[in-house]
């Protein structure tokens, strides 16, 4: 019996899986704050009450690059508050990191900026009282002479009579002709388009063809799985450490604990991926298609150091994506680009992934937020090849999931370029765009 007893231990230390959940490591705190900011106004967070309510004292909230700022700019941020301004109208979700001395916190600013309810003042303030003074002067004094000088004499553009300064092309007042703003690539004055390493100009830093690698980790999980918490913690934080330059996906198998609603919403593509891996237990992370860690250990140990090295190498090729719903509504139409730095004399197809954020269950491994969780995905038709500077394009369409919409933050779209035959990840993407139309 004692032997028995030994033998399956030993199973169960060489597969990872542990079926009696231990001790792990708390889920991050996940708090929302919802409020509505008005239209070219700012809004005043104060995080005192934020420490008193976790009870910790919490360092200076670092915001996630995965925030949408197109409606809303931060304006400053400490420990003590955070500041925000309505630039556009509509909803916005900010996300901010706060590491205490134990823990990590994730805040979500649910932002509505709103129309101002009142009037605007000549300055854009919602019930202002700025005016047009006599002179058309917004907010000024109706003074528009020069006492003292000669008749004829003008106030220059700060108000001054007799004063040297003047607007310059971008509309900036002052005497100081080192700072005039010039034009851009674009011929834009005061504007931000570069030319960037393809030769295509414009100011979208998200297409800029250039950037490093992208590197994709995929985990398969289970939420039985005890060693699947820190696993999942530790991809987290290389998220967290590399951001931009790491994109994730978590695969949901009905393994060691065969009811995970995650893996039971689409069995049939986490078998897919399976196969494609030849998984055989859980945790398991697989770094750009070849590099496979088998289990906690492993990942512990060499996960970071492999990330680091793949992202110091030379990247292989754009790849940019958008995506929008159908016609019908019922499915979402993703659009990619791919153009090769290198000719790569390999058979590829190009994946597009939809993944969800934030899916709220009460594991039997303790955890209760669960992240990057693949719902849907589909590929291309195989290239051949791909051959130096050429563009490529494809169409993919994906299933909608429940809850999609393309104001949900939570959900967003990863693509990759990977091999046939080797499973090589070329590329991954999932915040680059499509390249400009010309250059």
């Amino acid at each position: 019996m004692k032997n028995h007893f030994f033998l399956v231990s030993i199973f169960l230390i060489y597969f990872g899986c542990d079926l009696i959940p231990n001790a792990v490591d708390p889920p991050v705190d996940e708090i929302v704050i919802s409020n509505n900011l008005i239209h070219k106004d700012t809004l005043y967070y104060n995080l005192d009450s934020l420490m008193s309510q976790l009870n910790k004292v919490i360092g200076t909230p670092q915001l996630l690059t995965i925030s949408d700022t197109s409606k809303v700019n931060i304006v400053s941020v400490s420990k003590n508050n955070i500041i925000f301004y309505g630039k556009e109208q509509g909803p916005s979700l900010l996300k901010f990191q706060v590491n205490s001395d134990y823990s990590k916190s994730v805040l979500y600013f649910d932002l509505s900026v709103i129309a101002c309810p009142g009037e605007l003042d000549c300055l854009g303030r919602c019930n202002g009282t700025a005016l047009i003074d006599n002179c058309g002067v917004c907010n000024g004094d109706s003074d528009c002479a020069c006492p003292g000088y000669p008749d004829g004499t003008e106030k220059d553009c700060n108000g001054e009579c007799g004063g040297g300064a003047y607007l310059d092309e971008c509309n900036v007042c002052d005497e100081d002709y080192s700072n005039d703003c010039v034009q851009d690539c674009s011929g834009n004055w005061g504007g931000n388009a570069v030319v960037d390493g393809c030769g295509y100009c414009d100011d979208d830093q998200s297409n800029n063809c250039e950037d490093a690698n992208s590197v994709l980790l995929e985990l398969f999980t289970n939420v039985g799985c005890s060693p699947c918490v820190p696993v999942n913690h530790i991809l987290d934080d290389i998220l967290y450490d590399y951001d931009q330059n790491i994109t994730i996906i978590r695969y949901h198998w009905n393994s060691p604990l065969p009811i995970d609603p995650m893996y039971d919403y689409n069995p049939a593509d986490v078998e897919l991926r399976r196969t494609m891996y030849n998984i055989l237990f859980c945790p398991v992370v697989l770094i750009n298609g070849v590099h496979i860690l088998n289990g906690q250990s492993p990942v512990e140990n060499n996960a970071n150091s492999i990330v680091l090295s793949e992202i110091a190498q030379e990247s292989d090729m754009y790849l940019g994506h958008t995506y929008d719903l159908s016609a019908s509504g019922d499915s979402i139409i993703v659009d990619l680009e791919v153009r090769p730095f290198n000719t790569i004399n390999d058979v590829v197809k190009i994946w597009a992934v939809v993944v969800e954020d934030s899916i709220e269950y009460a594991a039997f491994n303790g955890e209760l937020i669960h992240m990057q969780v693949m719902r849907d995905l589909n590929s291309s038709a195989e290239f051949s090849s791909l051959t130096k500077d050429e563009m490529y394009t494809s169409r993919i369409s994906l299933l909608k999931p429940e809850g999609y919409s393309n104001d949900n933050p939570f959900f967003y779209v990863v693509s990759m370029v990977q091999s046939v035959q080797t499973n090589k990840i070329y590329q991954s993407n999932r915040v680059h765009s499509l390249l400009p139309v010309s250059h």
